[in-house]
């Protein structure tokens, strides 16, 4: 996934491409993120631990040294929770979907709403007011680029009173698009519905 959008704060172009670089590399090397949603009214992005800071399984061969064909080493993954993205549902949540072209993440469910979020740079400046508001101490590397998701759009009552399944991200298809990007999303009522974002 490649990063796109706003940064807030002044930043020159190559400031920009450099911030962006950092960023792809450090997402490189904290390996793959997913997302869930569930009827606690929440969409999660869950981060895969690397394989090299997971704690070894006490049971694995490697440890007894007696292979194990019940629990096979080497397909046990450990996932943390990255994020929790902002509260935008009042019902369950059915569906997410996230766009590899524009890293928007789509969010549907019981209550018939659309919300889309956005990650964002969290700038030096806005740190500093977070760290100033909160007693805690920042014990991470300054070189960490921090990120924040940000709602940045809700459409209520997208398919009337019916509750929507689900959304998914696609390339448009008709001429002339540029390989732009709509949401498709599904309900209740047996109908689907085609969406363009403006940005």
């Amino acid at each position: 996934m490649n990063w796109s959008g706003p940064i807030s704060g002044s930043v020159s172009d190559s400031e920009l491409s450099a911030l962006q670089a950092q960023w792809r590399s450090q997402r490189a090397l904290s390996g793959p993120r997913l997302l869930s949603c569930s009827d606690d009214r929440t969409v999660r992005v869950w981060r895969r631990q690397p394989k090299e800071s997971q704690q070894t399984a006490a049971l694995s061969s490697a440890t007894t040294g007696i292979p194990s064909i019940i629990r096979p080493t080497g397909t046990d993954e450990v996932w943390e929770e990255d994020a929790v993205l902002p509260h935008a549902h009042e019902l369950p949540v059915y569906a997410v979907a996230w766009s590899k072209r524009t890293g928007l993440v789509a969010s549907t469910g019981a209550d018939g709403r659309i919300a889309l979020y956005e990650e964002r740079f969290v700038t030096r400046e806005q740190e500093q007011e977070q760290q100033a508001d909160s007693d805690d101490m920042d014990t991470t590397s300054g070189d960490v680029l921090r990120t924040e998701w940000v709602l940045v759009g809700v459409q209520d009552g997208a398919h009337g009173i019916y509750e929507i399944n689900h959304v998914a991200w696609a390339k448009r298809a008709d001429r002339g698009s540029g390989g732009e990007e709509v949401l498709v999303s599904t309900a209740d009522d047996g109908s689907v519905k085609v969406w363009t974002v403006a940005r």
